[in-house]
């Protein structure tokens, strides 16, 4: 399974420190080893896992720059799920966050 993460500067300036907080429904894991693996191909510049989250970090964004992130999920445990609301913004000013609903998944035993 699979969550295709984009993150958009919709702005014609660069960006400084970019934060991505991306809900993970209940039921799906992610397996450290890709997200290693991206880390090291510098898809990211750092990544952090908590309470149903991933943080995604890049030290900067271009101007009008689409980051793609794919993202490889473990289905655990059958039921129907609604992850946390996602968010981006920038690290200095988390009141200033564009939100997207959760993701919502059904994982058939």
């Amino acid at each position: 399974n699979r969550i295709k993460v984009e993150v958009k500067n919709k702005l014609a300036y660069n960006l400084p420190m970019v934060t991505a907080k991306i809900g993970i429904p209940a039921g799906l894991t992610l397996e450290p080893a890709i997200l290693k693996d991206l880390l090291e191909k510098k898809q990211f510049s750092y990544y952090e896992l908590f309470d149903n989250y991933l943080v995604l970090y890049w030290e900067t964004m271009g101007r009008n720059e689409v980051k793609t992130i794919n993202l490889d999920v473990k289905a655990e445990f059958p039921g129907s799920y609604i992850g946390k609301n996602s968010n981006v913004y920038l690290y200095y000013s988390p009141e200033n966050a564009s939100y997207n609903e959760g993701l919502r998944v059904t994982i058939a035993p």
